[in-house]
């Protein structure tokens, strides 16, 4: 993808509407690029402070729909910077927007940690109350901006919804441009993500404004830097530097999730790695906060002779042999994902669907989910292709009311079919009757494992109906159980060349 880092510089003296065309010809200077960012409050200038209530406007104001247009004309992403949104009650937020190459509005945010020091935009303004992110063909990305540098909290409860890519617009003060660089790679490295920052130049109410606008990748290599003048820079970047990354160093499955209030990790321990996933229950209006072990098991067809043959038809193209089956490959939690895009390293990548059974606090869960592998990792070790991916989950599950360990399962889950299919076309489909019963499988998935831990268990897959795995952008899955509406997952990867991907 071809990234443009586009500094604006806000002089005081300047005309918002002659400033607002003027940015409009440096944006079109950016023709080409994918994604093309803007700095914060670039419109009126983030010290404008007396100015922040009469240039207030509404979200889909001009900010916004000069963006749109840009959009449009050049056919790209663009993150329109920052505005003074005013709401329906009367509020002021600082407030960025991603812009799709249609012009339609595909994320918002409001800042989270408005600025109080030698700053009125605390006293002035609301401060925003959530982060989140948004499917691009780029990865996951969310935005931040500018203080919110200086609070990891927020960094790491947008690794939590997902992102992988983080837009940061900023109004930076020269002063500071150190810290802006230590943040700046402090927090691509803490959260193993490309950060792309856009500060501001100029001068603004006496304040000289920092510039060098950054695109950092996860191991805290700039790839581009910005000097402090006004214009465009660009680069050219793999956004599958991050997938490649978590995966060949995969930190974020070491982390804590809580601490005491003493600053012990005692309450702590227990949640290394396990950032909760959230699945809601059909026709419950319940959710769980599920976070603990994820299996994946492999080898699972109730067939014997037919898994000894498919294991031959493996070994014939270069994947080890298993040395007993079914096999348990237990991978990290933060490979668990509910997010509709994945990010994968190898364009021979590819997807199964799969049952997917949930301990959690005793009861048990039924969902769907794709183990999504490395098939080219897979001819070296089958055991490192399970944790080279991403496993996406559908958000939906179904409370099963029994113990599937007893066997008082078994007879349902027979009469469950599996469909998947890639880019549109039919891939796989059959009953979990082709799967080992739940009252087989799990206690061998289960052993070592504690009782009380909840846990997330991908149960193996149904026939694939050419015999071939096929590499896809898109992949769908379903899981029709009887009496009950069907569960779908609908995921897509960027790994690959062509539709939706860069």
């Amino acid at each position: 993808m071809r990234i443009a880092l586009v500094q604006v510089a806000s002089p005081a003296g300047e005309p918002v509407a002659r400033r607002r065309a003027r940015v409009a010809e440096l944006v079109a200077d950016a023709a080409g690029s994918d994604l093309v960012v803007l700095p914060e409050l670039w419109a009126i200038g983030y010290f404008a402070f007396d100015s922040y209530q009469a240039a207030a406007e509404p979200a889909d104001g001009p900010t916004t729909t000069d963006a749109a247009q840009w959009a449009r004309d050049l056919h790209c992403h663009i993150l329109a910077g920052s505005y003074v949104e005013r709401d329906d009650d009367g509020r002021l937020f600082n407030t960025t927007a991603l812009i799709g190459p249609d012009g339609t509005v595909l994320h918002r945010y409001r800042k989270v940690h408005v600025f109080g020091y030698q700053s009125r935009e605390a006293a002035l303004l609301t401060p925003g109350d959530e982060v989140s992110a948004v499917p691009t063909p780029f990865g996951s990305l969310g935005a931040t901006t500018c203080y919110d540098l200086r609070f990891p909290e927020i960094w790491r409860g947008l690794v939590g919804v997902g992102a992988e890519l983080v837009v940061t617009p900023a109004a930076w003060p020269q002063a500071r441009l150190e810290h802006w660089r230590l943040f700046t790679q402090a927090r691509a490295v803490e959260e193993q993500i490309l950060l792309i920052a856009c500060n501001a130049v100029g001068e603004q109410g006496g304040v000289r404004l920092g510039g060098h606008s950054r695109v950092i990748d996860p191991w805290g290599t700039v790839l581009a830097e910005a000097g402090q003048d006004e214009g465009i820079t660009t680069v050219e970047v793999d956004p599958r530097v991050v997938a490649r990354t978590r995966a060949s160093f995969p930190v974020l499955g070491d982390r804590y999730e809580a601490f005491a209030a003493d600053g012990s990790r005692a309450s702590a321990v227990e949640r290394k790695g396990t950032l909760p996933v959230r699945l809601r229950v059909m026709g419950t209006g319940d959710t769980l906060e599920v976070a603990g072990t994820l299996i994946i098991a492999g080898y699972t067809g109730s067939d014997a002779d037919r898994v000894r043959e498919h294991i031959k038809e493996l070994a014939a193209i270069g994947v080890p042999q298993p040395p007993e089956v079914p096999m348990v490959y237990p991978v990290d939690w933060s490979l668990l994902t509910t997010a509709p895009s994945i990010s994968v390293a190898g364009s021979g990548t590819s997807g199964e669907v799969e049952p997917v059974l949930v301990r959690h606090r005793g009861a048990w869960y039924l969902g769907v989910g794709s183990d999504h592998t490395d098939r080219e990792v897979e001819r070296e070790s089958v055991h490192e292709s399970k944790k080279a991916c991403p496993k996406p989950m559908a958000d939906t599950v179904i409370a099963l009311g029994v113990d599937p360990m007893t066997g008082a399962y078994d007879a349902d889950w027979k009469a469950i079919s599996l469909t998947s299919g890639v880019d549109g076309v039919a891939y796989q489909r059959g009953s979990l009757a082709a799967i080992r019963m739940p009252s087989d499988l799990l206690p061998r998935v289960l052993t070592g494992v504690d009782p009380d831990e909840d846990l997330v268990v991908f149960c193996g897959t149904v026939p694939i109906l050419d015999g071939e795995f096929r590499p896809g952008w898109r992949f769908d899955c379903r899981l029709a159980v009887p009496g009950s509406r069907p569960i779908d997952l609908t995921y897509t990867t960027r790994s690959h060349r062509g539709k939706g991907t860069k």
